[in-house]
């Protein structure tokens, strides 16, 4: 006898799929999908292209009794399954329905389709996400919805906005992604073979960044603050004391055509120039490295900086082994080791160094983030 929770799943199941799909692929084209697409699918979908290929006869008795339909919609509507090995199966599928991604299981999808992704022509989230639908929009809008929140915390205390117009700004962002994604002007063939395989994720986060860093920019006021800049604030007005905005029309930077203000980096969004939060990431690296090589030269002579700027390759200095230098100065590869050790124990013994460093290594951090998405995606 079926219990109420069987009966009221298989009530549930029946689903609804395109038509002329492509219904089964062989193991090895099924390969050749994961491949491609590996990093794009669910452990679920996984798990389902990993079942057909173990368990060959009974796909093959499924299909057949399937007929001209789809075997796997028919094994799906025909409600939960008495055979417990099967049972996984028809639970996987459920759970991609219920993320709306029915299109992530290759053998819901046109022949068209399956081929566009394993020939790299199309990103498997082009196929995958429904964004023309209410349902597939609203999926997407709640599945990215930490992403949102995630880029717009990571923008408060650089502004006067508040929170909730971050995250207002960051869901407009969100909005654009989900209207232009797939576009052929929305993005640029990427390596050698032109494989287009930019998700979804890297395009929104970008356009999110994009839409907050514009509310920023009409908002008159915009500042990087340092984590030694914030933890010292917080130590002087209180955890709960908004942070200092400085205008982004303070100038920031000598320019050829005379001082740049941060709205001059922000604006400069073309194909061919930086991005907005790239410019502002490099700018402050800059600044950085100048206090730092201030402050070591303010403590060591001219020669053990030079050697400790060519061996790191920093400053304009050309990168130069122990051997080299030992060789420039007339001396052993041991004594360039011993200054080499001396600038690097001062750097680790000197506070205002490492607090230094610390703010460099979040400029760098960040900066490779938007670079890995900037690779694949054009800006506004």
């Amino acid at each position: 006898m079926r219990s109420i929770s069987e009966v009221i799943n298989e009530a549930k199941a029946k689903i609804n799929i395109q038509d002329n799909t492509i219904g089964n692929i062989s193991a090895e084209k099924l390969d050749k999908y994961t491949e491609v697409a590996q990093r794009f699918l669910s452990p679920e979908t996984q798990g389902i292209i990993m079942w057909v290929k173990d368990n060959e006869e009974e796909v093959k008795e499924m299909v057949k009794k399937a007929g001209d339909n789809n075997w796997l919609a028919e094994f799906y509507n025909a409600g939960v399954p008495k055979d417990e090995k099967k049972k996984s199966l028809y639970k996987a599928i459920g759970t991609i329905i219920k993320n709306n991604r029915l299109l992530e299981i290759p053998f819901f999808q046109t022949k068209e389709q399956f081929n566009g992704i394993i020939n790299k022509e199309v990103s498997p989230d082009e196929i995958i996400l429904d964004l023309n639908t209410p349902e597939g929009r609203n999926a997407v809008a709640t599945k990215y919805n930490n992403l949102v929140w995630k880029i717009a915390r990571s923008f408060m205390g650089k502004s006067n906005l508040t929170i909730d117009e971050l995250y207002s700004a960051g869901l407009e962002g969100l909005t654009l992604a989900m209207n232009r994604y797939g576009k052929k002007t929305e993005y640029s063939k990427v390596d050698d073979d032109h494989i287009k395989t930019y998700t979804f994720l890297a395009f929104a986060a970008q356009n999110i960044k994009n839409m907050i860093l514009h509310s920023i920019k009409n908002d008159s006021h915009i500042v990087r603050v340092p984590v030694s800049a914030q933890q010292k604030e917080k130590r002087e007005l209180g955890h709960n004391i908004k942070t200092r905005s400085v205008s982004g029309d303070k100038p920031v930077k000598d320019g050829e055509n005379g001082s740049k203000s941060m709205f001059d980096f922000m604006s400069s969004t073309d194909g061919g120039g930086e991005t907005a939060a790239s410019a502002i990431n490099k700018a402050d690296e800059e600044k950085i490295w100048k206090e730092i090589y201030a402050e070591l030269e303010k403590k060591f002579n001219p020669q053990t900086m030079d050697i400790w700027y060519s061996f790191n390759e920093l400053n304009g200095h050309k990168k130069m082994k122990n051997k080299d230098l030992g060789k420039k100065y007339n001396m052993m590869p041991s004594r360039v080791t011993y200054y080499l050790y001396i600038v690097n124990s001062y750097i680790l013994k000197n506070k205002r160094l490492r607090e230094l460093f610390m703010d460099l290594r979040e400029i760098v951090s960040e900066g490779r983030a938007i670079r890995d998405t900037e690779r694949h995606i054009l800006d506004n």
